[in-house]
């Protein structure tokens, strides 16, 4: 009885996965949009496909990932990430924690020197 459970979900986790990975890239120029829009000159944004392997799965994806380059000294990278994240997660419906979201978010801060 277990195994006829732990077989539907993992059948449900590969259809979620693989409806992720064509949902999801179409929606990535509307979240890069945002992130511009909320932000302005204040960050870079910069998209890049990476092929992520769910291993209990044994499922390859081609998921994007979207970098953002924070340019302004005084913007905090952490609060960027955490607000970009409850963006998504609210306007698009991406749950970026869950397993198989098939989106990744990477947030870089330049450090400033004084020369």
């Amino acid at each position: 009885m277990i195994d006829i459970f732990k077989k539907i979900i993992e059948e449900q986790t590969m259809e979620q996965i693989k409806q992720n990975e064509i949902r999801v890239p179409k929606l990535v120029p509307s979240i890069v949009e945002m992130i511009k829009s909320k932000y302005g000159k204040k960050v870079r944004v910069k998209v890049t496909k990476k092929k992520i392997h769910y291993g209990s799965d044994n499922y390859t994806a081609t998921c994007p990932i979207i970098e953002i380059f924070v340019l302004d000294e005084y913007l905090v990278a952490a609060e960027l990430k955490f607000q970009t994240w409850k963006d998504i997660e609210g306007f698009f419906g991406i749950d970026l924690g869950k397993y198989g979201a098939c989106l990744y978010l990477e947030v870089y801060k330049q450090k400033w020197e004084r020369v």
